[in-house]
């Protein structure tokens, strides 16, 4: 009876786990990008634009090596790009280090395509909040431990060459964790489109009414997710420090938790409309906070851990709203996920382009001008989810879709 409770579709084990691998991968991963900015300066700007406009290009291939690959296969060989990216830190020459970023960016698109696949086939349709939730709460506590170490570190005055060869080797523990994935407890086989044009399905997906009304949204993702690991780490790290800045990015990462593990739960208990507004008041404060901060130049240790929470809380808003969204309208496609990431971590890539040039207060500006717009997008689309008629536009969910989540 175990067994069959373990096994049956839905069981939370399988998003725990794939949580677990996520933080083990990321713990190191995160808190290296955090560094970026301070450490390697331009080149750290130069690397992370590359990383995540090829993250964002990567998704019109992604759904195709996906199908061709697997979802499990495709996440072990992303996860791989990971390793070789933190080895590119230990010792930084300018050619492997823009190497290593620009193919772990492509890998990316690779790597959250297959996961977001993968989750939504570990869930039940009716508690998909949960389990997003539940993903997002584990995976999003690497990045207070990871900052914590890196804090330790830092205090004992470890050399950065230390700290970067002792992430590298948490991530290889992690790439190899991801074979012991589960296989998705069922999976329906349907009749597949040339290879060929599954290159265009990212692409083909904003011919989709739902897709199209969460455009604002996946740029407002990308726009908010610049902002933190750009300017406001860059600011925090250069006015505070290296530790200050580790111990900002774990307050940052206790938000981010906290919000994971609420926001889910309650998107499936009161509605995801609920879960939309209170993510916007979040992200307004933060915004206000922040404005704050630069026009009175309060650059104070004590004002940086009031605005990260609230940054955090915001942040794990947009990614619970993105699972449970996508993974409603459309269960098990790579595809969904792959479009929605093609504008949002293509926007970070804009950003991060930017970040040498632009103040943080444009940042800030840009984000609150696009946040009205992304709920009302939101709102509507969760409004279509609940009245039974998001994903009934033409293309909604095109023939062979569901091959591209095959394990």
């Amino acid at each position: 009876m175990k067994d069959d409770e373990a096994s049956r579709p839905g069981a939370p084990w399988r998003s725990a786990f794939l949580g677990a691998v996520f933080f083990v991968l990321f713990m190191p991963f995160i808190n290296t990008l955090s560094l970026q900015t301070t450490v390697n300066a331009s080149l750290g700007y130069l690397g992370m634009a590359l990383m995540y406009s090829l993250f964002g290009l990567g998704n019109l291939l992604a759904p195709a090596i996906v199908r061709k690959c697997g979802l499990k296969l495709s996440l072990f060989a992303a996860s791989l790009t990971y390793v070789l990216y933190l080895l590119a830190n230990v010792y930084v020459l300018s050619y492997t280090y823009v190497a290593a970023s620009a193919l772990n960016g492509f890998a990316s698109a690779v790597l959250w395509a297959s996961q977001g696949g993968l989750l939504t086939l570990y869930a039940e349709h009716e508690k998909i909040g949960f389990h997003s939730g539940l993903f997002w709460g584990i995976f999003r506590f690497s990045g207070i431990t990871g900052s914590l170490l890196c804090a330790l570190f830092f205090r004992y005055d470890l050399s950065i060459q230390l700290v970067f060869g002792v992430n590298t080797a948490i991530c290889c523990v992690a790439a190899a964790a991801t074979l012991l994935l589960p296989k998705p407890p069922s999976q329906k086989e349907y009749t597949a489109e040339p290879y060929l044009k599954t290159l265009s399905a990212t692409v083909r997906f904003f011919k989709d009414y739902d897709m199209l009304l969460l455009v604002f949204f996946a740029i407002l993702h990308g726009v908010s997710r610049a902002t933190t690991y750009g300017p406001f780490t860059q600011l925090v790290g250069t006015e505070l420090g290296l530790e200050k800045l580790m111990f900002t990015t774990t307050v940052y990462g206790a938000g981010l938790v906290l919000g994971s593990f609420v926001w889910g739960p309650l998107a499936d208990f009161a509605g995801r409309s609920v879960v939309v507004i209170a993510t916007a008041l979040c992200m307004l404060v933060e915004y206000v906070l922040l404005g704050v901060v630069l026009i009175y130049k309060c650059y104070d240790f004590r004002w940086f851990l009031v605005v990260s929470p609230f940054v955090g809380l915001g942040e794990s808003g947009c990614d619970v709203m993105m699972v449970s969204i996508l993974g409603t309208i459309w269960p098990g496609s790579s595809t969904a996920f792959a479009s929605f990431n093609l504008l949002g971590y293509g926007m970070i890539g804009v950003g991060m382009v930017c970040g040498p040039w632009v103040p943080i207060s444009s940042y800030v500006s840009a984000s609150l001008v696009l946040l009205a717009p992304s709920v009302a997008a939101e709102l509507a689309v969760a409004y279509r989810i609940r009245h039974g008629t998001a994903g009934a536009g033409f293309n909604a969910k095109p023939k062979g879709e569901r091959l591209l989540i095959s394990s």
